[in-house]
């Protein structure tokens, strides 16, 4: 979801912004953005192997995710910021993004 909103924020730069956006993002530049994103995303997911949660099997055992069943207070926790901050917020900064690309696009046509 952390990469989709980098993406997105890419695009939302480039289509609402063509001329400022013009040599911006330099192969420098990307790899950094590539690093927070994947960093941002690791950070998130290595709590359960340090006791905050828990990766468990599910399904048909033949993958693993967060222990969400558990309904003690520091897996709720979890959880719930997981939920937050790389769910809930990536997905209102997307809805953002795009947003704005099609008002864009649909002010163009006009």
């Amino acid at each position: 979801m952390i990469t989709l909103m980098v993406i997105a924020v890419d695009r939302y730069f480039v289509i609402t912004r063509p001329l400022a956006s013009i040599g911006v993002l330099s192969q420098k530049r990307a790899l950094l953005i590539l690093l927070v994103a994947w960093t941002y995303s690791l950070g998130w997911s290595l709590p359960p192997f340090f006791g905050w949660s828990a990766y468990v099997p599910e399904g048909l055992l033949t993958s693993c995710t967060w222990d969400y069943m558990t309904f003690t207070p520091s897996v709720r926790a979890y959880t719930m910021l997981l939920f937050i901050f790389v769910f809930f917020i990536p997905l209102i900064v997307i809805i953002y993004c795009y947003f704005f690309i099609f008002r864009s696009i649909r002010s163009t046509n006009e």
